[in-house]
């Protein structure tokens, strides 16, 4: 389990989050909701170390990861970012092999074993029609879906994952949570950050809603009216705007104008 203890991170002077304290327990999905700017990818960043100036701490089985050395934060955490414009001159399969890495010692290299885990990933994920490509002939869908994949095969016991919906089409924002899904179900925290409101009601154990630096409220999947409450958060936040279409157990929101 990781726990963020009140957390807060300052830029010039000017505080982007404040006092974020959240769980994210083993095997459950964790979401992040929230609109641009209220600091889900600094949460990310502060929980992997990459920010200076960062108040509170980040406990993995109640130790700082401060204290951890790299091959340590590796077998916590793995990482998935928002994608950028510049990558790799590699090719599918070597990225997504390279997944294994943190399992190996100084000099040695991924095996015939390595490579058919890369496989059953990419078969998982309809990438096996793309693995010798280079990753700057592929699109943007199966660049963001062969950074996921390498996070499946790193086999940390969280992984992070900032907006990794952005680039998928329909069917492959579900086929990859379904299998984020059955990652969670083998004992896998995944923390996941994402702008869809119904996907994280469909998919979410817990959903935390992020507003201007703070955590504005946090949901659970086992509470009664879920869906309600989630779109009377965003009408609140947001202005009136949302609707909920169909029942709480099964309904999803809608924008009104």
């Amino acid at each position: 389990m990781i726990e963020v203890v009140h957390v807060s991170v300052a830029y010039e002077q000017k505080e982007v989050l404040h006092d974020i304290s959240l769980t994210i327990p083993k095997g459950r999905i964790v979401m992040m909701l929230g609109e641009n700017g209220s600091g889900k990818t600094t949460l990310m960043k502060a929980m992997l170390d990459k920010l200076p100036f960062v108040q509170g701490d980040i406990l993995w089985k109640q130790e700082s990861l401060r204290k951890l050395n790299e091959k340590q934060r590796a077998a916590c955490f793995s990482y998935v970012p928002q994608i950028k414009e510049m990558v790799a001159d590699i090719k599918v399969m070597d990225c997504i092999v390279a997944g294994c890495t943190r399992r190996l010692s100084l000099f040695e290299v991924p095996d015939a074993k390595d490579y058919a885990k890369a496989n059953a990933v990419l078969k998982k994920f309809q990438l096996a029609h793309i693995k010798d490509k280079y990753l700057h002939e592929i699109s943007g869908g199966e660049l963001q879906m062969t950074y996921v994949a390498r996070a499946f095969l790193q086999d940390s016991e969280v992984i992070l994952m900032d907006e990794p919906c952005t680039y998928l089409d329909f069917q492959h924002q579900h086929l990859f949570l379904q299998q984020a899904k059955q990652l969670a179900q083998q004992g896998t925290s995944l923390f996941i950050s994402i702008h869809d409101p119904n996907l994280a009601l469909q998919y979410a154990d817990d959903i935390y809603i992020l507003h201007e630096g703070r955590i504005y409220t946090h949901l659970k999947k086992e509470e009664p009216f879920l869906r309600r409450r989630c779109c009377e958060c965003y009408n609140t936040i947001y202005g009136k705007h949302f609707a909920l279409a169909g029942d709480d157990s099964s309904g999803y929101l809608v924008w009104k104008e």
